[in-house]
């Protein structure tokens, strides 16, 4: 689970700037302001892997797909570590492997949005985007998988300073994890 390195990973002046959490709190669309704020490239990590490598229903699909999509995203953590200056939006499970924060953290400042479970399911039922959720999308109790998925990516958010979107404007968000960001420095 968590490396013993936990408090190093908080506060950390960085090349790079990465958000993470869970799915629906904000991070690609958070992300995609902070950059244009503090005017850095943005790369979202879904899109570059299914840029480089094909879409990401064909490789979870596949027998071992979910072996391979975890593979994939480790080569993806490595390339994203060399880069500088830029804007990272992970996956949602994207830091749920220690490989990943690892490879991140050396080059990353790094901050983990959250936000209240309801929330999250009301935000990804009324997602226009056409992002593979395939759990979401197959889950009876959808409120119920994604507490269960809080409490599975505690430990590894954990390592991170946390920001609440709950109830705020994508805006001020941006604004205020942009200022984050900058204060790191």
């Amino acid at each position: 689970m968590c490396s013993d390195t936990t408090e190093r990973h908080k506060n950390r002046p960085t090349g790079n700037y990465v958000l993470t959490g869970l799915m629906g709190t904000g991070k690609t669309t958070i992300g995609k302001r902070v950059a244009a704020i503090l005017k850095r490239d943005f790369i979202d990590t879904d899109e570059y892997l299914e840029q480089s490598f094909g879409a990401a229903s064909t490789i979870l699909n596949q027998p071992d797909g979910d072996h391979q999509f975890q593979l994939l995203e480790e080569k993806i953590a490595k390339i994203l570590a060399r880069k500088t200056d830029h804007v990272i939006a992970t996956g949602g499970r994207f830091f749920l492997n220690q490989n990943n924060i690892d490879a991140l953290v050396k080059s990353s400042r790094i901050i983990c949005l959250t936000a209240d479970s309801r929330e999250l399911v009301s935000r990804l039922l009324n997602n226009s985007s056409d992002t593979f959720r395939p759990r979401f999308t197959k889950a009876g109790n959808k409120l119920r998988l994604m507490e269960t998925l809080a409490r599975q990516s505690a430990s590894y958010y954990q390592q991170f300073d946390q920001f609440d979107t709950t109830g705020k404007p994508v805006e001020e968000v941006a604004v205020k994890v942009a200022a984050l960001f900058e204060k790191s420095h």
